[in-house]
């Protein structure tokens, strides 16, 4: 929190300025807040029809997906395209709990056209041609398909091998174990790959057992013990009849015997699980490892009901699918929590997404809470809360000289109508106080061209920070003075955005300050540049501006039905809006699903 002398003085310079009036000391009880409008434009509007249940779902579902671990929200997840690591240690988690994904009809479809580019399109991460190639090969085979073009594949996988047997992959990484993976379900007779024999034969001749005193070294042993005898079980060899089977099974047998071990440097979970691995098949599975593992993988959950290989506060399908076998291999299911976890990330395309949380931002959190509200949808108030009574001193990633990280912090709390305890609606007040004095002090010449000095002043009517008229006067004098002859407002230099967008923000700004503004020549102006039904390029921000403008002044959009139109065309079908039509790559962000939902609010009768 700032310093609050520092924070008293400036009040004091606004004050000493004569800028803002007295307000009050106490704390309040906030409620919802509902938009009136003058004049209805549609009359019986079924926004739900209009929308549809499907894509409010869908949105809906991105919202959700969108909380981060700290409770705020950000941008919401591209829900809609899957990602092939993701899809495979999903799937292969459900496969232990005898489930399979929702959609598995469209994620064999999805696999099969991934398979055309050998899955190389598959994902976003940052992972090799061969490992694409291996999670999408072995995905086909959990769901008990084969891919359409074996030979190609297998042509593929072989062009890997090298000289000695070995497999490598691109970053010079030993991949053996996944090749041979890979070529047994493709129909592949791994056993005449004698070359490849030999290889892993030598390799595990070299697997020297570690000193027992040295735990991690054991673990470590323990997970290549696995490794090499997998790989010698799927090439037709019985590693129990080699000559050193007895001395390199020891550390097993120590490990069993030596729970306490496990419990005091508990390891990553992919190494925990290919322990319990090698454990299970030399029967050496103990009900005290059993126990230490139920122990520490109940620690290790999350909020989400996935967990995290990487020691990251949020689930992701690596670190989850690795708890899932851990359990099983220990004879416990996973909790309901996790399993729904797997299933919420399933897309509507086939496949799974790919999970990635950061922290929650001011702006998106009020959004996603707007749009889930007007949607229907169920919003923890106790997560968000927690995240707002943080947000409101630290309001990263924005600094606190910008305004609308502060304002919208406050509708949250708003919107939700949570009560705000003393101290928070008080540092609201004095932060909204010194920021009038710094926008009073640098931000009158062009002001016009920032939309934020309208939520200033709204921000400042909702918690008794309030300009006095000589000011307010010359505000209005000042916005006045920056009218065209042609009704638009501000320096635009014929850039129809612009004119559009500085016009808005001008009868915005106008009626904050209690100036009811109605010129015909900005009426007109704002009326005659709809194009194919929106603003703008057309697009939903400009839209949303002027559209908020019209109705401010009372009047309508000439073509509301073509407005109706172009809101259908830029809607996303998976959830979400798109900014414009015909945008690129783009799959319904947060904003812009908040921008067209707000221009659906304005237009019915109140």
């Amino acid at each position: 929190m700032k310093n609050p002398l520092s924070t008293i003085f400036l009040i004091f310079l606004v004050f000493a300025a004569g800028c803002i009036s007295d307000f009050s000391q106490k704390g309040f009880k906030i409620t919802s807040p509902q938009e009136i409008s003058q004049i209805g434009c549609i009359e019986n509007f079924d926004v739900t029809n209009f929308l549809g249940e499907n894509w409010i779902n869908y949105t809906l579902k991105r919202v959700y997906l969108a909380q981060t671990p700290d409770g705020g929200f950000t941008e919401i997840v591209d829900y809609v395209i899957p990602d092939i690591l993701s899809t495979y240690y999903f799937t292969k988690a459900l496969t232990l709990v005898n489930q399979s994904p929702y959609n598995k009809v469209q994620t064999i479809k999805w696999l099969h056209e991934e398979e055309k580019t050998f899955f190389r399109n598959s994902t976003k991460t940052n992972i090799n041609d061969f490992l694409k190639l291996y999670f999408g090969v072995m995905s086909l085979s959990l769901l008990n398909e084969t891919p359409s073009n074996r030979e190609d594949i297998i042509s593929l996988i072989l062009s890997y091998k090298q000289d000695n047997g070995s497999f490598i992959d691109e970053d010079d990484t030993d991949m053996t174990e996944k090749a041979l993976e890979m070529l047994s379900p493709l129909g592949y007779n791994v056993a005449e790959l004698n070359d490849t024999k030999m290889h892993v034969l030598n390799e595990w001749s070299n697997l020297t057992p570690p000193n027992v005193d040295n735990f991690r070294s054991v673990v470590k042993y323990i997970s290549m013990f696995n490794m090499y005898t997998n790989m010698l079980q799927m090439l037709g060899i019985d590693y129990r009849d080699l000559k050193d089977y007895d001395q390199k099974v020891y550390p097993l047998i120590w490990l069993s015997q030596n729970t306490s071990f496990f419990l005091e440097s508990p390891p990553p979970l992919f190494l925990m699980t290919y322990i319990l691995e090698a454990l299970k098949k030399e029967n050496s599975l103990t009900d005290d490892i059993k126990s230490a593992t139920y122990k520490i993988l109940m620690e290790e959950k999350l909020w989400d009901g996935g967990f995290n290989l990487f020691g990251l506060d949020y689930g992701e399908p690596q670190g989850t699918y690795y708890a899932v076998e851990a359990l099983i291999l220990i004879g416990k299911m996973p909790e309901r929590d996790t399993i729904n976890f797997i299933h919420e990330r399933e897309t509507p395309l086939g496949g799974f997404i790919f999970c990635y949380q950061s922290f929650g931002d001011p702006l998106s959190t009020y959004m996603a809470v707007h749009t889930s509200k007007l949607l229907g949808g169920e919003i923890n108030k106790t997560r968000i809360k927690n995240y707002l009574s943080r947000a409101v001193y630290y309001r990263k990633p924005y600094s606190n000289d910008e305004l609308a990280p502060l304002y919208f912090v406050y509708l949250t709390y708003k919107e939700l109508g949570i009560t705000m305890d003393n101290e928070t609606y008080n540092y609201i007040r004095n932060e909204t106080a010194r920021l009038f004095n710094l926008y009073l002090t640098e931000k009158t010449d062009n002001i016009v061209e920032d939309g934020s000095w309208i939520s200033l002043i709204k921000l400042g009517k909702e918690v008794g920070v309030v300009l006095d008229e000589k000011t307010k006067n010359q505000l209005i004098e000042k916005i006045l003075s920056q009218r065209n002859q042609d009704g638009t407002f501000g320096n635009h230099s014929g850039n129809i955005n612009k004119k559009l967008l500085y016009t808005s923000h001008a009868v915005l700004l106008l009626e904050e300050l209690g100036y009811k503004y109605r010129d015909e020549r900005t009426v007109e102006f704002l009326l005659n540049s709809q194009m194919n039904g929106g603003w703008g390029v057309p697009d939903l921000y400009t839209t949303y501006y002027v559209v908020r403008a019209l109705r401010t002044i009372g009047v309508c959009p000439k073509d509301v039905d073509g407005l109706l139109s172009f809101l259908k065309r830029v809607q996303y079908p998976y959830g979400g809006f798109n900014f414009y039509e015909g945008q690129e790559n783009a799959y319904g962000g947060l904003y812009e699903t908040y921008l067209a939902l707000r221009i659906l609010e304005l237009l019915p009768l109140s």
